[in-house]
C-alpha cells in the first residue's frame, strides 16, 4: 500500500474577486462562468482583469 503524503496546510487554492487581484499575477488561475462577472463595460473590465492575471494557465469553465 502506498504512503500517503501529507502537505502542509497553507492557502493555496485561493477565490478572489477581479477588484481583488487587479496588479497581482498567479501561475494558474481558473475563471468559472466569467460571464456572470456583470454587464457592460464594468463586466469585460473585470473579466479582462480576471484573464490576465495568469502569465502560464488559464482555465475558463462555463455552464452549459
Amino acid at each position: 500500500m502506498p504512503e500517503l503524503m501529507t502537505c502542509p496546510r497553507d492557502d493555496r487554492v485561493r477565490s478572489l474577486t477581479p477588484e481583488l487581484v487587479k496588479g497581482l499575477e498567479f501561475d494558474l488561475v481558473l475563471l468559472v462562468d466569467p460571464d456572470t462577472f456583470g454587464t457592460g463595460i464594468e463586466g469585460a473590465v473585470d473579466r479582462y482583469v480576471a484573464m490576465t492575471r495568469a502569465p502560464q494557465q488559464l482555465v475558463v469553465l462555463t455552464s452549459p
